[in-house]
């Protein structure tokens, strides 16, 4: 089974209940059983959110994203009858439908709650929030590096079959092609492709830092120069992952004789220049406003 980040752990639950239900009778009972309970689990958590008075109208969704998971885990065990004409990519529609109705859940959940939230429980839903956030990157940079990395490697080990060798980084020395610069290369391609996620993580710690500095006292040196090190840290971050990508592309161009496979990528990254450039209008607006009030204290 090829793993997919779009339809884990789902392929992996409908496979499993698939041969639950071929070992038997038995099997096949307690299948249908753990099939049903699966896909009750956001009923049930709506049920529960409304027992303790916690719901809100967003949670109406747990009831649709409950029937799509009975029509997803169906036809995840039986992948067949979903795309009849075996036209691939079934799966990944089903779980990125999921996917999509989960985070559109709790986002319109998040934006509910936060209008009624004071200050202590918007601060705590941040922190959650950045946490959250992180660990979807580090996710990202999992997949990349540990799926991505090696399915390259054999898709390309695959295209040159001169090469022989059955170990997933190949037998560098046999054959009459030799790959080995192209396995560096693609160790160095998923290296930048996972580059700025990793960076994103260490801009959000410095801006979980900040935002404790400016929560305590939004006037204090701290809290300022907090503001300050993010919009430092945003331009550095910036200016690595535009140069890592520029370095990149040079270097195949430089060993493009050498290379069985050329990745050339261009890419404009507005929303991190926006965003860096928000950081240092922030981080000047927070500088002005300490001075002011320094200045009214002094007059008072």
């Amino acid at each position: 089974m090829k793993f997919s980040f779009f339809t884990f752990p789902f392929e992996q639950i409908g496979e499993g209940l698939r041969r639950l239900s071929l070992s038997g009778a038995a099997g096949n009972i307690v299948a249908i059983v753990l099939y049903v309970i699966i896909s009750l689990v956001p009923c049930g958590l709506f049920l529960w959110l409304k027992k303790k008075g916690k719901t809100c109208k967003a949670d109406l969704m747990l009831l649709l994203i409950s029937a799509d998971l009975f029509f997803m885990i169906y036809y995840m065990i039986n992948p067949g009858l979903f795309a009849p004409n075996g036209i691939p990519g079934g799966k990944e529609i089903l779980g990125c439908t999921f996917y999509s109705l989960g985070i559109g859940y709790l986002v319109l959940r998040i934006l509910a709650k936060s209008a009624k939230a004071d200050t202590k429980a918007l601060q705590k839903g941040l922190r959650i929030l950045l946490y959250v956030v992180m660990l979807f990157l580090a996710c990202v940079v999992m997949v990349e590096l540990a799926f991505n990395l090696p399915a390259n490697i054999r898709a390309l080990k695959g295209a040159n079959t001169a090469v022989s060798g059955e170990h997933l980084w190949g037998d560098f020395g046999n054959g009459d092609v030799d790959l080995t610069l192209t396995y560096v290369f693609l160790v160095l391609q998923s290296i930048v492709n996972a580059l700025p996620c990793v960076l994103d993580i260490l801009v959000l710690l410095v801006v979980g830092k900040a935002l404790k500095e400016f929560l305590e006292d939004a006037y204090s040196d701290e809290a300022v120069a907090a503001v300050r090190k993010i919009a430092a840290t945003c331009s550095k971050v910036l200016a690595a992952i535009v140069i890592a990508g520029m370095s990149f592309n040079i270097l195949q161009i430089l060993f493009r004789n050498s290379l069985y496979n050329i990745n050339i990528a261009t890419s404009i990254p507005l929303s991190s220049v926006l965003f860096v450039i928000a950081a240092l209008v922030i981080a000047r607006y927070v500088s002005e406003n300490q001075q002011l009030k320094r200045d009214n204290d002094l007059f008072i």
